[in-house]
């Protein structure tokens, strides 16, 4: 093989190579992830060491939708006891937290709007603990919390909550549950009533 030929076939493949990188970068998807907000874990004393449990989850109207279950895990130090239920999604509504005459630019309205907005995901199941015992914690947990400003070091990371109980000492017992919406705005260097 002469040098001509050597060198032609050298920059074919570089040619081939770039019509490849070339069409890889142009070809590229839009990337949604589920940026979880916050959220809370309740139970409802429902007899015996049977209970209602119901986990709420507030994610970004701009990412991926909720999964469709969601795991709860229920673990016990003292009893040694540990174990898993799994909740399948109950309801899911969007909640723009903006003025009602600019719903229409919340990215709620299939993602187009330029505004945040969330969706409050419930998931809801009954749950048979194995016995009472005074420090049972139910918890989840799911990748991705949103990155936070007010948060140091923040890199955003798994987004984990939980929730206690003892069922040894108080039996009957049910969870404080939270009726509203968990988001507040303000406005910076304006007077902000709450």
């Amino acid at each position: 093989m002469s040098f001509t030929e050597a060198l032609g076939q050298k920059a074919t493949l570089v040619f081939i190579r770039f019509i490849v990188l070339l069409v890889l970068l142009l070809s590229t998807a839009p990337g949604f992830s589920s940026h979880y907000h916050g959220g809370e874990i309740s139970y409802k004393y429902l007899g015996g060491t049977n209970y209602l449990v119901q986990v709420k989850a507030l994610t970004d109207c701009g990412g991926i939708g909720p999964p469709t279950a969601m795991t709860l895990d229920y673990t016990s130090a003292s009893c040694g006891l540990s174990g898993q239920v799994t909740l399948p999604l109950n309801n899911y509504i969007s909640t723009p937290e903006i003025c009602p005459s600019l719903t229409s630019q919340s990215n709620c309205n299939n993602g187009l709007g330029s505004l945040d907005g969330y969706y409050l995901s419930t998931y809801q199941g009954s749950l048979t603990l194995p016995k009472n015992c005074n420090d049972w914690v139910f918890s989840t947990e799911v990748c991705c919390r949103n990155y936070s400003d007010n948060v140091d070091n923040n890199p955003g990371g798994d987004y984990y909550i939980f929730s206690t109980l003892d069922n040894l000492n108080f039996t009957g017992n049910n969870s404080p549950v939270f009726p509203d919406v968990p988001n507040i705005y303000l406005s910076p260097n304006q007077l902000n009533s709450v």
